[in-house]
C-alpha cells in the first residue's frame, strides 16, 4: 500500500471507530503506541482522542521504577534458586552479590527515561528489562553476549535518517557529545508530507522524532522555556556512536584495523597503537566544517567510536557523580572478568594550536610536547578529576574493580598525547 493509500485507509478506519461509540457498543478505546505520524493523519476522521502520555499520573506506565526493577530481580532471583535442573551454580559468589551486579548493569544500561515535564520520575527500558529477564532465564542466569535487543536495531535506521537530512548530522554529532539538544518545543503531530518534503524537516521536527522514536527523552528544564532533549542511557547511546563510528571510518576495513588496535588497549593496556592509529587514520579524515566540532568532546567521540562494546564493558559516559562529570569509565561486566579486560578510564583534554607557540607540532616528541605548560595545566586537571571519579567508581562497584586511569590530551587536530595516571 503506498502512502496516499494508507492515508486515506487510516482515516476511514478511525472514523469508522469514532461512530462505533454512538451507540453502537464502543464505549472506550486506549491506544498505545501511538506515533505523531498516525495521530495528524487520523485527525479529520477521529478528533476524539486525548494525548495523555505526558500527564504526571502516566508518567510510569510504560515503563519500570527502580523500586520495581529491585523486586523483579528478587523475585527473578528466588525462583532460580528453586531451579533443580541448572547446568552450573548460578551465585558462585552469593545470591546477593548476583542481584546487585544485575542490578548495577540495569541501573547502568536501561534506565534515564522521563515521559513527563510536570513530574521526575526515570523510568527503565521496558522492552530492554524485558529482553535481560528473557536471556537470564534461558541462560540460567548468565548474562548474555549482548545488552542490546536486536530488535532495537531498527533504530540505527533512524538515526540514519535523520543524519541525511539538512542539518541532520550536525544534530547527531552534538547530541553524542553534549547528550542533549534543546528545541522550541515537541510536536505534537506531524503527517506524512512533513516525513516527504525536506523543506519540513526543523530541528523540532528531528528533535521530535527521535524523541518520540525513543531515541532521545525529556531533559531538565532550560530557562529559556525551550525543552531539553537528551540521550537516556549508554545502551541506546552506543546506537549513535556505531553510526558515527562509520562516518569518521568510512573504509571498513580500516575501521577493524582500529577496532583490532582498540582491543589490544582494552585487554593488554597497550594505548600507544590506538593513539597512533587516530593521529594516522581518524584525524586526516576530518575535513573543515568536522572541525567546529572539535573539543575534547570530539576526541572523546572518536575514542567511543572504537572502544564502544557492551559485550565486554558498562559503558559510562559523561555521567554525573557528586565531584562532576566522568568523562568515560569502562567497567568489565561481572560475567567478563575472567578474560582479563582491564577497567579503564579516561579523562579527556584538548588544546587549541593557537594557544601554543610551536611550529612543526607533527614532528614534535611527545616529551618536548609535555614540557609545555599548557599541556601540564591539563595534565593535573585530568589527575585531580580522574582521583575522584575513580574513588566514586570504587565505592559504586567495590573492590572488585580495578582501576587504570588514563589522561588523553588532544593538541587540535594535529596531536594525541596520553599518560597512564594509575
Amino acid at each position: 500500500m503506498n502512502i496516499t493509500g494508507l492515508d486515506g485507509f487510516l482515516k476511514t478506519f478511525f472514523k469508522s471507530l469514532k461512530s462505533a461509540t454512538e451507540g453502537l457498543g464502543l464505549d472506550r478505546m486506549f491506544l498505545t503506541g501511538v506515533t505523531p505520524i498516525l495521530l495528524n493523519d487520523i485527525t479529520s476522521g477521529d478528533n476524539i482522542k486525548t494525548d495523555i502520555h505526558i500527564l504526571p499520573h502516566y508518567a510510569d506506565l510504560c515503563g519500570f521504577s527502580d523500586k520495581e526493577i529491585k523486586h523483579l530481580i528478587q523475585i527473578f532471583a528466588d525462583s532460580l534458586e528453586t531451579r533443580s535442573d541448572l547446568l552450573s551454580p548460578v551465585f558462585p559468589d552469593g545470591k546477593k552479590a548476583w542481584m546487585d551486579d544485575i542490578y548495577r548493569l540495569m541501573v547502568n544500561s536501561y534506565d534515564g527515561y522521563m515521559f513527563s515535564p510536570y513530574i521526575e520520575k526515570r523510568v527503565y527500558n521496558p522492552t530492554l528489562v524485558m529482553y535481560l529477564f528473557k536471556q537470564l532465564e534461558q541462560l540460567d542466569g548468565q548474562l548474555p553476549k549482548t545488552l542490546l535487543d536486536h530488535n532495537l536495531l531498527a533504530d540505527e535506521g533512524r538515526i540514519e535518517y535523520i543524519a541525511n537530512l539538512p542539518g541532520g548530522t550536525e544534530l547527531i554529532m552534538e547530541l553524542n557529545q553534549n547528550k542533549t539538544i534543546e528545541i522550541k518545543e515537541i510536536a505534537s503531530r506531524f503527517g506524512f508530507k512533513n516525513m516527504i518534503e525536506k523543506t519540513a524537516k526543523t530541528q523540532v521536527f528531528m528533535g521530535s522524532y527521535l524523541y518520540y522514536m525513543g531515541m532521545l527523552t525529556l531533559g531538565e528544564t532550560v530557562p529559556s522555556g525551550w525543552q531539553q532533549l537528551k540521550i537516556p542511557n549508554p545502551v541506546t547511546q552506543s546506537l549513535y556512536i556505531d553510526s558515527i563510528a562509520q562516518w569518521i571510518i568510512k573504509d571498513s576495513e580500516t575501521r577493524d584495523f582500529g577496532f583490532h588496535e582498540a582491543l589490544a588497549f582494552t585487554r593488554e593496556g597497550k594505548i600507544a597503537p590506538l593513539r597512533n592509529f587516530i593521529e594516522k587514520q581518524v584525524f586526516p579524515a576530518f575535513d573543515w566544517r568536522d572541525k567546529r566540532w572539535v573539543n575534547e568532546l570530539t576526541i572523546k567521540t572518536i575514542f567511543m567510536c572504537l572502544l564502544n562494546d557492551n559485550a565486554n564493558y558498562l559503558m559510562i559516559s559523561e555521567r554525573q557523580t557528586r565531584t562532576g562529570y566522568a568523562d568515560l569509565a569502562m567497567i568489565v561486566r561481572p560475567d567478563r572478568r575472567s578474560f582479563n579486560f582491564k577497567d579503564i578510564l579516561i579523562e579527556f583534554k584538548y588544546i587549541k594550536t593557537k594557544n601554543l607557540s610551536v611550529k612543526n607540532l607533527k614532528k614534535q616528541s611527545d616529551k618536548s610536547l609535555f614540557e609545555l605548560k599548557a599541556v601540564q595545566n591539563k595534565l593535573k586537571k585530568a589527575r585531580s578529576q580522574a582521583k575522584k571519579y575513580a574513588k566514586e567508581l570504587k565505592d559504586e562497584f567495590g573492590d572488585v574493580i580495578q582501576l587504570t586511569t588514563y589522561a588523553v590530551i588532544g593538541i587540535g587536530f594535529e596531536r594525541l598525547l596520553y599518560k597512564k595516571l594509575v
